[in-house]
């Protein structure tokens, strides 16, 4: 596509000699910080419903990203071309019920497989090894919880009621840091159970409220 090899030039001149000072100055662990920030901005776009925010911010991230890969190409790490060919043969690999003709007979078996085999792949024993450790702590609850649901490990919804029920009275005591965690996290296994993302819906609601606040 002309438009993306237009991308993949442009920011190879602007880390080249005579190119921009600024970007020839950028490392890869400054890009984190900006590619979050942009991450961002195309989250509250898509919550928006403004499809030109949308077009843009994807825009940001995609030139983040392959801004990314510039400053890896350049170590003689690995290439755009690279990294696109990875994405292509693992999207290949674990959709073998389009690719392959493996029978897969619903959303669910597809996801187990998808989760069993990126588990494989990656040589995980545990789950703590494909939580993100840079994600904030309720999204990384909630992933947690995802996944043991992937793995058959899924709570139902009479436990869950007695949890929750039990962290209440709990919570009628004296206030403790350890209850009120405990009854976060059990919170979030409810939520994530219900297929609710917290870190989304509590994310509008603290904006929904602070908008009524007046200094």
């Amino acid at each position: 596509m002309k438009e993306f090899d237009a991308l993949v030039d442009i920011l190879k001149t602007l880390r080249g000699p005579g190119g921009c000072k600024w970007d020839r100055a950028q490392k890869v662990d400054d890009s984190k910080s900006h590619l979050l920030e942009e991450v961002y901005e195309l989250i509250d776009a898509i919550d928006s419903k403004d499809t030109g925010k949308v077009k843009e911010e994807i825009g940001d991230v995609i030139m983040l990203l392959v801004f990314i890969t510039r400053l890896y190409s350049e170590k003689k790490k690995f290439s755009i071309k690279d990294a696109l060919k990875s994405i292509n043969e693992k999207l290949i690999t674990r959709h073998p019920h389009v690719f392959s003709g493996k029978k897969l007979k619903n959303k669910e078996a597809i996801i187990e497989y998808w989760v069993k085999e990126k588990a494989k792949k990656k040589k995980r024993k545990t789950i703590k090894e494909r939580l993100p450790y840079s994600a904030p702590a309720l999204l990384l609850a909630y992933l947690y919880f995802k996944e043991k649901g992937y793995l058959n490990q899924r709570g139902d919804e009479k436990k869950l009621r007695q949890k929750i029920s039990a962290h209440l009275r709990r919570l009628s005591g004296p206030l403790k840091k350890k209850a009120i965690v405990d009854a976060l996290f059990t919170l979030v296994e409810t939520a994530a159970f219900l297929k609710v993302d917290l870190e989304c819906e509590l994310r509008k609601k603290v904006f929904k409220n602070a908008v009524r606040e007046r200094y």
